[in-house]
């Protein structure tokens, strides 16, 4: 099932003029790996031109402090660039499903950066989002692949962690768009306070408290940096105010209708968001 899933992603994400907002790498095709005891699949993608092929590409993850201490070797962005990848960023899952496709795995892990031929630093100006390893079509007849637990799992709502973590009497929801909006609103966060978001996370805390603080962190900290408009798009997103919240298959046109909301209360919201 996995590797019929990934050659029809593949397949799809291929074609030559597809939006270059969508910000995912031209693909070319899949690969097996048998080597570990388990089989992997992987992409096979084609490097953008000018491409610093000897260089390893850089997640947004990587840019990120390493704790309180310790900070990245890579440069800080400017307001305004921040802006800009925040807004590159939603438009690329907006563009994802109205492909009619969830991603599943939204994170700063999954957005690389790749290093150009012309300068020796990498610039955020231009990301890509990875990582479709549990990538499905967004319709009702498709089952999900198991996902395996990981620390990225953070990103996660809490209605997916619960149950993927055996919390007594949740069962595991369908997966749904308003799952990758959430995980996009973290991301969101991170880039606005320049932080991990595993920095407010702790061993004890519950996946609906991790939630309801990260909520606070915003109200509290995120307007005076980013803006008010800004902070309210990232809450958007974390409390699913701008999705469809029922579980129900939605009609054609309710999906349409959905993705326009999504659209105009989070994409064209962060598109306000500018400075010089």
């Amino acid at each position: 099932m996995a590797s019929e899933r990934l050659t029809q992603l593949v397949h799809e994400l291929s074609i030559p003029d597809k939006p270059t907002s969508l910000r995912i790498l031209q693909t070319l095709g899949i690969v097996e790996d048998f080597r570990e005891r388990t089989v992997r699949f992987g992409i096979i993608s084609e490097l953008p031109q000018n491409c610093d092929i000897l260089r390893d590409p850089v997640t947004l993850h990587d840019f990120f402090p390493k704790d309180s201490i310790t900070l990245s070797e890579l440069p800080e962005p400017l307001l305004n660039e921040r802006f800009r990848l925040a807004l590159t960023l939603a438009t690329a899952v907006h563009e994802l499903h109205s492909f009619g496709w969830l991603h599943k795995e939204i994170n700063s892990f999954n957005i690389a950066f790749l290093y150009s031929n012309d300068s020796s630093t990498i610039s955020i100006r231009e990301p890509y989002i990875i990582g479709f390893g549990y990538a499905r079509p967004d319709t009702k007849e498709v089952v999900s692949l198991s996902v395996t637990s990981s620390s990225k799992d953070i990103y996660k709502h809490p209605d997916l962690r619960k149950a993927m973590h055996g919390h007594q009497g949740e069962q595991a929801p369908r997966f749904s768009r308003k799952y990758d909006i959430y995980s996009l609103g973290l991301v969101l966060l991170e880039i606005g306070l320049w932080d991990r978001v595993s920095t407010f996370n702790e061993i004890t805390t519950s996946p609906e408290d991790f939630k309801e603080r990260l909520v606070r962190v915003c109200k509290r900290d995120l307007g005076h940096r980013m803006g008010r408009t800004y902070r309210d798009v990232v809450i958007r997103c974390m409390e699913g105010t701008e999705a469809n919240l029922t579980e129900i298959e939605e009609h054609p046109d309710q999906k349409k209708e959905e993705l326009m909301r999504f659209y105009w209360s989070v994409v064209r919201e962060l598109a306000k968001c500018q400075c010089k």
